[in-house]
């Protein structure tokens, strides 16, 4: 109740179009995120809190911008960008295989072109908030457990930045606040030889659906390394 009185409509001026309230954008993200992070264990009345997780997540991505217009020097495919990702994560496990998976993430994305003394770059820096559902395979080593994942994300965008040569410029306004898209990988977790808890070792790719720009979409492979508690 608390979160469709208060946070509802703010996704709804969000998403509606026209000039956006900073406000109401922060509002907005604030939201996903929380809810992002405790959607399934709403009451432990009616959850088992035993069966939600939280942990830590770390990320190497290569990143690319696509599509007709992505072309960094206007003629030639972009190349990988190297960015980072960083943040938290919480699970919650529906059933022995089945788990809800929620993440909020600052992550770094982009691409770039080298050439000969005028190399091009595109940065851009988002608040991601993936949620994905993780299907537990059968045991295939003791203590070692395999996932497949597959989910939806949701970034807002911090920042932007060009630059050609030594020359950088703040380009956010020419890019879409909001993206969106689909994730689908595999991750291996067993159990830490330092503590109580497990690590995760993750690939995952994700797929942007939204044009950021006019036909400029985003997409990345992922490798995350992840400590639960």
């Amino acid at each position: 109740l608390v979160y469709s009185r208060y946070c509802i409509p703010y996704f709804i001026e969000l998403i509606s179009g026209g000039k956006i309230m900073n406000k109401s954008t922060l509002t907005a993200i604030t939201c996903a995120a929380v809810l992002a992070v405790t959607s399934v264990p709403a009451s432990a009345e009616m959850f088992d809190m035993d069966k939600l997780n939280y942990g830590l997540k770390g990320s190497l991505q290569l990143t690319n911008l696509t599509g007709d217009n992505a072309k960094l020097d206007g003629t030639n495919d972009n190349e990988s960008r190297l960015g980072w990702a960083i943040g938290g994560t919480g699970e919650y496990e529906i059933s022995d295989d089945l788990s809800l998976q929620a993440e909020l993430l600052y992550s770094q994305r982009g691409a770039k072109k080298d050439a000969s003394g005028n190399d091009r770059s595109q940065s851009l820096d988002y608040i991601d908030v993936p949620v994905n559902v993780v299907y537990t395979l059968p045991e295939m080593a003791e203590d070692v457990s395999v996932d497949a994942i597959v989910g939806f994300q949701m970034s807002y965008l911090l920042a932007a930045q060009s630059k050609v040569g030594t020359t950088e410029t703040d380009n956010k306004d020419t890019f879409k606040s909001l993206d969106y898209g689909i994730n689908i990988g595999g991750a291996a977790t067993f159990a830490s030889p330092f503590s109580e808890g497990s690590i995760t070792g993750e690939v995952r790719y994700y797929l942007g659906l939204n044009e950021i720009s006019d036909k400029v979409q985003n997409n990345a492979i992922q490798f995350n390394v992840g400590y639960n508690f």
